[in-house]
């Protein structure tokens, strides 16, 4: 008994559930197209044997739809974020939450998938993203400031799928923040507002159970506010 499903499968299958997504014409430029590599495991629980009735592929492929708006937003429109940091004085817990600028429309015909492959338990692709014209000007606006570039590492469990990584970026992108003011204010603040742009291709690995993230950032600070204000 066979444990992988013939290549061609995937292949198909990958096809078939991408169906619903309308091709974009290529009439933009090459400097508008993003694009990153990202991959899923092939199963929910790595080491287990495979039916041949167990379409695995198809979790994987159904992870990767999930996972790619939520990296285009960050590499594209940036995200919005609130950080609080702890203060034992003030009995003050620390705090720290993001949301995308602008989200991608569901089944967003600019995003494609292309040459899939399988290695080491995973199942690759690559993103490609069409930017529009407004699209890429906003990148050209924050490449034409010396934003300060922050970094970070992050953790998410391996058995949460998808969420795992989200939160593993989550953390990642609290750490650098966290650095980042740590580094600029004597005196804690109560709270920094700002915004960040995901540069780079994401590093994502597992490390003991956990996916890791290795991100960095152009940091765009907002608003800082200490606690004389209050």
């Amino acid at each position: 008994m066979e444990r992988r499903l013939p290549i061609i499968f995937l292949l198909l299958l990958f096809s078939f559930v991408l169906a619903g997504q309308t091709p974009l014409p290529q009439t933009e430029g090459a400097e508008n197209l993003l694009r990153i590599e990202v991959w899923s495991l092939l199963e929910t629980e790595p080491g287990r044997e495979i039916e041949p009735s167990d379409i695995f592929y198809e979790h994987s492929v159904n992870e990767l739809k999930k996972l790619a708006p939520f990296i285009l937003e960050g590499m594209i429109f940036g995200w919005d974020f609130s950080y609080t940091p702890s203060d034992s004085q003030r009995n003050v817990q620390e705090y720290f939450e993001f949301t995308p600028k602008i989200t991608l429309p569901k089944n967003d015909g600019r995003l494609s998938f292309k040459d899939p492959r399988i290695e080491n338990e995973r199942f690759y692709v690559w993103l490609e993203y069409a930017r529009s014209p407004v699209m890429l000007a906003q990148k050209k606006a924050w490449d034409s400031v010396v934003y300060p570039k922050i970094s970070g590492t992050g953790r998410g469990r391996v058995a949460d799928g998808t969420a795992g990584i989200i939160t593993a970026y989550e953390q990642a992108l609290k750490q650098a923040v966290r650095s980042y003011a740590q580094g600029i204010e004597r005196n804690k603040p109560k709270e920094i507002q700002g915004s960040v742009l995901l540069i780079k291709t994401p590093r994502l690995y597992i490390d003991s159970g956990f996916y890791t993230a290795d991100l960095d950032f152009f940091l765009q600070v907002g608003k800082i506010i200490p606690y004389a204000l209050y």
